[in-house]
């Protein structure tokens, strides 16, 4: 779909797309989509809302199966199911020739709620050869003003990024709060421009109150752990707060991999490793992992009011009980950042106290 000058109030609803193929070799540069949105005129796409289709087993190329792209000014993308499919799941995009105006060239002002994602995998298709385990499930990349809430995404090759591979589009002003992330071959969460590529970088944006839990099964393309939270480069005033962090077996609870950016909060947090010591890298590429919190926290600089080694009791939906160490530990943080609600829909707040994690 492409706009039309002053396009507006569209509705893209329960549709079925599936076995959308590109089979072309990779340095062909050719891709598929399963629905993509595109604004490339003077004036705004807006109010757009592409709620509850299901888009399974394509293999989309170097493309995604759901994307908003260019002069789009917000949308809803809501109760979507993805999975079966290569590269990105979900994607608002900028900086991609969407628009050719730069200042109109991303989206924004845009929700992604309570999608299901999972199987996101690039090595079902050609491009696999190349990348690896590099698909993405949510990717939010130089597009602004985007919420990313309520989302489940298990099994993919990495859960939810706020990227930017644009060096003019930094991914700006963009919150990630109450998902649910788990079992992804690599990152659950992350932020940054890739390495010696890009320097658009995450500005302003809020990680906050999700619940990873034991993502990175695959090592990533240096022979590192990405972590369960991941800053690579030139992440600027960013704030990662209240997530609740259980590690798996070869895992990182957070990894910071250079030392570009600056004025990053980072606190609040429940680390968790049930199976090793866990651990956290801090400005470099491949370790050695710190596994003393204390030592985290003297490196750092950060996490001052975190929490490690408890136990958070989590329940098989998520949930905590009432005796678990996440319970009301959170810092509370406003609604406009932290939502109203939980991953479940109910009160982010109760009684003047926020949990840990996507589940009050």
């Amino acid at each position: 779909m492409v706009a039309d000058e002053g396009s507006g109030n569209i509705i893209i609803r329960r549709n079925k797309i599936y076995n959308i193929e590109h089979n072309a070799a990779p340095t062909d540069g050719r891709s598929g989509h399963g629905i993509e949105i595109i604004g490339n005129t003077e004036v705004a796409m807006k109010n757009v809302l592409v709620e509850e289709n299901e888009i399974h087993d394509c293999n989309t190329g170097y493309s995604e199966n759901l994307t908003i792209n260019g002069y789009v000014d917000g949308f809803i993308i809501r109760r979507n199911k993805v999975y079966n499919a290569e590269n990105i799941g979900i994607d608002a995009a900028g900086g991609y020739a969407g628009n050719p105006v730069p200042e109109r060239n991303y989206a924004r002002n845009g929700v992604i709620t309570e999608n299901e994602l999972f199987n996101i995998d690039m090595t079902t298709g050609p491009i696999g050869a190349i990348h690896g385990h590099g698909a993405i499930a949510i990717y939010v990349d130089g597009a602004r003003n985007i919420t990313v809430e309520r989302n489940r995404v298990y099994d993919c090759d990495r859960g939810i990024g706020v990227v930017s591979e644009t060096d003019a589009y930094p991914t700006s002003d963009c919150i990630v709060r109450n998902n649910i992330v788990t079992g992804s071959q690599r990152v659950g969460i992350y932020m940054g421009g890739y390495l010696n590529y890009t320097g658009g970088g995450s500005r302003r944006c809020y990680v906050v109150n999700n619940t990873l839990v034991a993502n990175n099964k695959s090592r990533g393309a240096y022979g590192e752990i990405e972590g369960e939270l991941r800053m690579t480069e030139h992440c600027f005033d960013n704030v990662v707060r209240n997530n609740l962090v259980v590690a798996g077996p070869d895992d990182l609870f957070f990894h910071k991999y250079t030392n570009t950016g600056s004025g990053n909060v980072i606190d609040n947090n429940l680390y968790f490793a049930p199976s090793n010591p866990g651990g956290w890298i801090w400005n470099t590429i491949n370790g050695p992992a710190i596994t003393d919190f204390g030592a985290w926290k003297t490196a750092s600089g950060v996490d001052a009011a975190s929490l490690h080694g408890k136990d958070p009791l989590l329940q098989t939906t998520f949930r905590i009980p009432d005796n678990s160490p996440a319970k009301n530990a959170g810092f509370v943080i406003p609604d406009d950042k932290a939502g109203t609600v939980d991953f479940y829909g109910q009160p982010r707040v109760a009684n003047g106290k926020t949990s840990i994690g996507a589940v009050q």
